[in-house]
């Protein structure tokens, strides 16, 4: 969860820096000096990041703390579907949107200012939904974990 943390608080530094200065057209991110430019970066990176460490380790790992049964050939929107049955995930239809939206990340759109500033936008957008999985996962992890101390 450590590592969770970590992409957290640097998305939220980067979004920080951002504040004022967020490029919101093309032509304001083609113009944008080298540490608006990190900034972006770090944003984006880290938010593709932080989804990928929770679909790869906490994810699972909820699961396995709380002892679901999922058969072997459960799919990734198996694990989701049941994460929010049992309301530890807000929606799935939230968590595969901003999965593809991180897909969509993965074009970069150098030639096209006007189409990476609308990315940025939505990115920014979407942050909050992203941390708030994130939090919900890592409350639920840390409870299971403390319920596991307690029975110890």
């Amino acid at each position: 969860m450590d590592v969770a943390l970590i992409h957290r608080s640097r998305i939220e530094a980067a979004l920080a820096h951002l504040r004022g200065c967020l490029p919101r057209t093309g032509t304001e991110l083609a113009q944008a000096d080298y540490p608006v430019i990190a900034s972006i970066e770090l944003l984006t990176s880290r938010f593709g990041k932080l989804q990928d460490h929770l679909g790869g380790q906490l994810v699972p790992l909820a699961l396995e703390l709380g002892a679901e049964p999922l058969p072997p050939a459960a799919t990734f929107l198996d694990r989701l579907l049941l994460l929010e049955k049992r309301r530890i995930l807000p929606s799935v239809v939230e968590c595969r949107r901003l999965r593809e939206l991180r897909n969509e990340l993965a074009h970069d759109y150098p030639d096209d200012p006007d189409e990476a500033a609308a990315a940025l936008a939505i990115v920014v957008a979407a942050v909050p939904s992203l941390l708030t999985i994130e939090a919900a996962l890592r409350t639920h992890i840390e409870g299971l974990v403390a319920r596991g101390a307690a029975d110890a």
